[in-house]
């Protein structure tokens, strides 16, 4: 079984509906330096077949 990992930023609503409708998982969500500043990012992950 493979599992597919990614972050995205908190404010990026747009990207996460996109993540979950493609069977992604939030699994937690976590501050990331970015660009210099600490953001939210959420943390999603999707089972791979």
């Amino acid at each position: 079984m493979k599992i597919l990992t990614l972050s995205v930023a908190d404010f990026n609503q747009r990207a996460q509906r996109l993540y979950l409708n493609c069977g992604f998982n939030v699994i937690g969500r976590q501050p990331q330096e970015s660009n210099g500043d600490s953001y939210l990012f959420v943390k999603m992950e999707k089972e791979l077949k």
